[in-house]
């Protein structure tokens, strides 16, 4: 299943995000702002990264430019509840800066398990982490 990095400063997302993920087998990394998703980030792979868009300390569209930089094919989604005036304009900034997919909370679990099965299908990632590093 997915290796999934989950950054949010709210803690019942984070929690609710890691119930619902890790009831279908993936494993789940939290963190509580950018910084600490960034240092997660460069330790170990993942598959998929939520992130957050707003947040203290660093936000989450800070997050999706570092990434990128560091890897441009990675799967991210970003994330905003931020009220109806502020989260459209946020999810198109985080598009714009390349994130995967937009997810407006509240989501529905159905939506949520729809994504991971598009940006991590399980076939992709058991070939992925089969196959022998170059190095």
């Amino acid at each position: 299943m997915a290796r999934i990095l989950i950054i949010d400063d709210d803690p019942g997302i984070r929690n609710l995000l890691q119930d619902m993920l890790s009831m279908a087998g993936h494993q789940i990394t939290l963190t509580e702002n950018g910084t600490r998703g960034m240092r997660v980030y460069r330790e170990k792979p993942f598959d998929l990264v939520f992130t957050d868009l707003i947040m203290p300390d660093k936000d989450g569209l800070e997050v999706i430019k570092e990434i990128r930089q560091l890897k441009p094919e990675a799967k991210i989604v970003g994330m905003s509840g931020g009220g109806a005036r502020f989260a459209g304009t946020y999810l198109k900034l985080a598009h714009g800066l390349g994130a995967s997919r937009l997810l407006t909370k509240p989501f529905m679990h159905t939506e949520l398990m729809a994504l991971i099965e598009e940006l991590a299908p399980e076939e992709d990632l058991s070939s992925a982490s089969l196959s022998p590093s170059l190095g």
